[in-house]
Formats: structure tokens, sequence, C-alpha cells
């Protein structure tokens, strides 16, 4: 998704299919770049968190809804200028 906002979905590094490059566009416009490194940061820490759960079925359950909720986040920008205001 970062990939796809940072170069479009014609970037010679995407190796998808057309259908599968359409879905990633469509996804990242839900997400900025700072939710995407955010996330991407989270996943690194999250496969210690699979890795040393007692149940990695439940511990993969609650990081997918982390990454699911994610974009319903204000960006620090609009909860700086709403503080402003």
């Amino acid at each position: 998704i970062l990939l796809v906002q940072l170069s479009g979905k014609a970037s010679p590094l995407l190796q998808l299919s057309l259908k599968e490059k359409e879905l990633y566009e469509e996804a990242a416009r839900h997400y900025s770049q700072e939710q995407c490194l955010d996330l991407i940061d989270y996943l690194l820490k999250a496969t210690q968190t699979i890795r040393f759960a007692h149940s990695g079925t439940m511990a993969l359950e609650a990081i997918l809804l982390h990454i699911m909720r994610i974009h319903f986040r204000l960006p620090i920008e609009a909860l700086v200028q709403r503080l402003c205001e």
C-alpha cells in the first residue's frame, strides 16, 4: 500500500496483476503514509507477540483488528488543528 502511495500502481517494483494493483490502489486511499509506516512498525513488533502468545490465533485476530481500525485514527496534524480551533 505504501509503495502504491509513493510511486503509483504503474511502478515497476510492483509485480502484481492489474486487478491486484487496483485493489492496492483502493486500499491506499484509506490509509495515510504515516499510518502505513505505523502499521509496518506495529507488524514488526507483532511478530514477537504471535511467536510467544499462548494462542497464536487470538493474537493474530487482535493484530488484524488493530490494522482494520487504524484508518479511523486522526492524524496528529488534524488533532493539533482541532486543539488550536
